[in-house]
């Protein structure tokens, strides 16, 4: 038996407290102005994950494989602000997390 899962997620965008761009770039690193905590959100975002199975069913023992992949639109999640020394800015910290996951199960 081949099984295909598809899951679809929509969700409103992370909120963050604003930026101090003065502070930030006295101390050079970010500094949040938590006068306004999380008054800002980045946009909504999409999210997917995939997976396919495979199922051996035998009379008292059934084999299961399958590929699991999280994230596959390559949403980048949100970590923080980090100051970049570079170009004197504040930026926003983002890294995508693609997750491939083969499994075997057996069930008796």
């Amino acid at each position: 038996m081949l099984g295909i899962n598809w899951r679809i997620t929509f969700q409103g965008g992370d909120r963050y407290s604003p930026i101090d761009e003065a502070a930030s770039a006295a101390r050079q690193e970010a500094v949040y102005d938590e006068r306004r905590p999380y008054s800002e959100q980045f946009e909504p975002v999409l999210l997917a994950h995939l997976t396919v199975s495979y199922r051996i069913n035998r009379r008292r023992v059934a084999h299961e494989f399958a590929l699991k992949v999280l994230n596959l639109t390559g949403y980048k999640d949100y970590y923080g602000h980090r100051y970049n020394y570079l170009t004197g800015q504040v930026e926003p910290e983002r890294e995508a997390n693609i997750i491939p996951n083969i499994s075997y199960r057996i069930d008796f």
